[in-house]
C-alpha cells in the first residue's frame, strides 16, 4: 500500500511540474514577438547582401505577436501596409498562413517583402537579437533588427 501512495505522489508531482512548465513565457528564441525593421536581404547561394537603400520614403517595419506557436504581424513597407498571420514549428520552422495589405507603387527593394514572407520556411533569432527569416526554399533570408 505504501508503494501505491508513493507512486501516486510521484505522478501528481510530475503532472504539476508539467503544468507549471506549460504556463511559462515563450523562449525569446522561439518567438518573433516584437518590433523589427528590415535591414538587408542576403542571397545565401551567391553570398550577396542587399542593404536597405537610404532613398526609401520610410523603413520597412513589422510588428510580430505570437504565443510561440501561432501569431500575427502588421507593418509597413516603403509605401504600403501589410498584415497577416503565421505558424511557428519546432526547429525554427515558419509558415505564413495569411498575408494581406496594399501593393501600390512599391520601390524595387521593398517590393520583395511580400513574396519573401509568403515563401518563408524558417527563422532564426541570432545571439545579437537579429531576426533572420529564410525564404526561397532557404536560399535567401531577410535580416531584421529589433526596434528600440
Amino acid at each position: 500500500m505504501n508503494m501505491t501512495v508513493i507512486r501516486s505522489c510521484m505522478i501528481l508531482a510530475l503532472i504539476c511540474s508539467l503544468s507549471w512548465a506549460g504556463c511559462s513565457k515563450p523562449d525569446p528564441f522561439h518567438t518573433l514577438s516584437g518590433n523589427w525593421t528590415l535591414d538587408r536581404y542576403v542571397d545565401i547561394d551567391n553570398e550577396t547582401v542587399s542593404p536597405a537603400p537610404g532613398t526609401l520614403p520610410r523603413d520597412v517595419s513589422l510588428t510580430f505577436s505570437d504565443n510561440g506557436r501561432r501569431g500575427t504581424f502588421e507593418g509597413v513597407t516603403a509605401t504600403n501596409l501589410l498584415f497577416g498571420s503565421y505558424k511557428l514549428f519546432d526547429e525554427q520552422g515558419l509558415e505564413t498562413t495569411e498575408i494581406n495589405g496594399s501593393l501600390r507603387g512599391e520601390p524595387d527593394w521593398s517590393d520583395d517583402v511580400w513574396p519573401s514572407l509568403e515563401s518563408a520556411i524558417a527563422y532564426l533569432i541570432t545571439p545579437d537579437f537579429e531576426l533572420e527569416i529564410y525564404f526561397d526554399e532557404g536560399r535567401s533570408k531577410m535580416v531584421f533588427v529589433r526596434e528600440r
